[in-house]
């Protein structure tokens, strides 16, 4: 998730580092709270008098705690600051074989902003 929030920043023209703080700061405690959850969840089978089940929580939970908080939230970040710009670079030949995927709609957001706020009457409204 802090690297689709990045992306996303860093898509409507912050440089890679505006967009790590900015992605980071949006999705970070949602990061930490999915973390805790799951790891509770987990570490609650440790109690388990089964020790395979038990054994198996223990690595689910160590697991999750370090994606979140070792990958998530240091390395992956700190490796898109060391890289820079080209963090995004895309060689020509397979970025013209990839198709664009736009699951967003951004494109959409950005050509006709302007006419969705015509179509919506609520937003013309509000305040006035």
């Amino acid at each position: 998730m802090p690297g689709s929030r990045i992306h996303e920043a860093h898509s409507r023209g912050l440089d890679t580092k505006e967009a790590i703080i900015e992605g980071f700061s949006r999705s970070g405690p949602v990061v930490v709270a999915a973390a805790a959850i799951m790891a509770a969840v987990f570490a609650g089978f440790c109690l388990s008098g089964d020790s395979l089940v038990g054994s198996i929580a223990l690595a689910l939970t160590v697991g999750v705690l370090t994606d979140a908080f070792v990958v998530r939230m240091l390395i992956m970040p700190a490796t898109l600051a060391l890289f820079g710009n080209r963090s995004w670079w895309l060689p020509a030949k397979l970025d013209r074989l990839l198709p664009r995927i736009d699951a967003k709609g951004l494109s959409i957001e950005d050509s006709d902003t302007g006419d969705r706020l015509r179509k919506n009457p609520v937003d013309s409204t509000i305040g006035g």
